[in-house]
């Protein structure tokens, strides 16, 4: 079992770093933040209410493990999926099968295109903790909730939303090439005469 990926097309070579880069930035960048108010007395640039000022803080970060429940496991399954073409191509392995693996991370990546989207567009609502000595327990924090908190988007989705749609064009490219890597070789072979 040789990994070749001297003829991974161009396709399968878009695909699998937008699904190594779909995967680094669902860990490692924030998606969504909670933002609060803090009431501060005499800090500069305070909106004064009151004879007090309230301050815009960072409550909370997530990155999309942390944001989602069921969309954080589509877009793992679409990373995972997306860097699996071009290994399965590399190991000359040929697509099988009704569907080319092209067009599966294809629409894998449209999906995960349009869940990131809409998320964009309305965010999740988030669950906020209660610190204990406030009495403890939790609650959801939307979009439009009034202050003292809302959440808000950050870089996180915005890449992902990239991280997806060259992930949806390496499987389109992948999908209409004429032949894979193991087709490739093999008619390669016949042409040489090689072949049995």
């Amino acid at each position: 079992m040789v990994l070749d990926f001297r003829n991974l097309t161009r396709g399968e070579q878009i695909a699998g770093l937008a699904g190594v880069a779909l995967f680094v930035i669902m860990l490692a960048f924030d998606w969504y933040g909670i933002n609060g108010w803090e009431v501060a007395f005499g800090e500069p640039g305070d909106i004064v209410v009151g004879g007090g000022g309230l301050n815009r803080v960072e409550v909370d970060l997530r990155n999309a493990f942390q944001a989602f429940t069921v969309i954080d496991l589509v877009l793992l399954l679409t990373a995972l999926a997306a860097v699996a073409l071009p290994l399965w191509s590399a190991l000359g392995r040929p697509a099988t099968g009704p569907l080319r693996p092209g067009a599966i991370v294809a629409a894998l990546g449209g999906v995960a295109f349009v869940l990131i989207a809409f998320r964009l567009i309305s965010p999740p609502d988030l669950e906020i903790a209660i610190p204990s000595e406030a009495g403890g327990g939790s609650f959801r924090v939307s979009e439009t909730d009034e202050p003292p908190y809302e959440v808000t988007r950050k870089v996180g989705p915005w890449l992902g939303l990239v991280a997806a749609a060259f992930i949806a064009y390496g499987g389109y490219l992948s999908a209409r090439h004429p032949a894979s890597a193991y087709a490739d070789q093999s008619g390669g072979l016949e042409a040489a005469g090689l072949s049995e």
